[in-house]
């Protein structure tokens, strides 16, 4: 009796191996998204120069005192009070 148990349980651990063996083989070959679009912008002097205006304008708009909803002028702190 345990012996035609042991067969088929042997024979379901070999066809999981099996699914387990070509799921493992599909994800190795298909490549993070990110690691397929790293480095596409590498030496574009347009993505260059885009980045460089964000990031002042960034700065501006950071050194801007901001109004709450009630349109007090607020600082970028919470709890920091209104400014004049």
């Amino acid at each position: 009796m345990f012996a035609v148990m042991n067969k088929t349980l042997q024979e379901r651990i070999a066809e999981l191996e099996r699914r387990l063996a070509v799921i493992e083989s599909k994800s190795a070959d298909a490549a993070p998204a990110w690691l397929k679009n790293a480095g596409w912008a590498e030496n574009d002097p347009i993505y260059d120069a885009a980045m460089k205006l964000g990031a002042q304008w960034r700065m501006k708009e950071n050194l801007k005192p901001a109004r709450n909803a009630r349109g007090s002028w607020v600082t970028g702190c919470p709890g920091l009070g209104a400014m004049p």
